[in-house]
């Protein structure tokens, strides 16, 4: 449960806390990096990965820019 504290925001009380940002729409190869490095860290990408002759290849590269990102954004 989350208490207000004097005029502490909500972001300010929860500055530690592990939050997931999730990007739906218009991501896939080409626009990933620029989601990801922003703090995405749930992609939905439906017709990126669905239209693409290899599904498995599209899913990998999306997997691996979110989680190169996440490491250089928690370091």
């Amino acid at each position: 449960m989350l208490m207000k504290t004097g005029n502490n925001s909500i972001f300010q009380q929860l500055d530690d806390a592990i939050f997931g940002l999730q990007v739906d729409g218009g991501l896939g190869p080409s626009t990933i990096e620029v989601a990801a490095s922003a703090g995405a860290n749930c992609i939905v990408a439906g017709s990126s990965v669905f239209g693409a002759p290899e599904p498995a290849q599209v899913i990998s590269l999306l997997r691996n820019s979110v989680e190169k990102a996440q490491q250089t954004l928690i370091q």
